[in-house]
């Protein structure tokens, strides 16, 4: 994604090394268990989360925002004379919004790949 959006190599191997190498332990009534390495990624409050889901939230906007531009899907629509809206990006989630027709879906189902 970061390579997809202009980063340079550099920092995408340094967020990568960031992500990849990362070990955690967890501590019941001060005493210290064994460390142990993930097997899916970062874990909900490590510093690095946020930062990676803007990046991640950026494409996806991009892509639906695209895919509406070039008449793959629209949005809803509030009132006659406002945009479309074809997605909305909350805190913990997100919201896609589109036409209830099946060429709409792939194409949704595409951006989400």
């Amino acid at each position: 994604m970061m390579e997809q959006l202009g980063f340079l190599q550099i920092w995408v191997d340094i967020m990568m090394k960031c992500v990849l190498t990362i070990f955690y332990y967890v501590s019941i009534n001060w005493m210290v268990g064994e460390f142990f390495q993930p097997f899916r990624g970062l874990w909900q409050g490590d510093p690095l989360s946020p930062f990676l889901l803007l990046i991640c939230s950026e494409r996806l906007s991009s892509l639906m925002r695209l895919a509406v531009k070039e008449g793959l899907t629209k949005g809803a629509k509030v009132s006659r004379s406002r945009p479309q809206t074809s997605h909305l990006l909350l805190a913990d989630g997100c919201v896609l919004l589109g036409e209830a027709l099946e060429r709409a879906v792939h194409v949704i189902k595409q951006i989400l790949e």
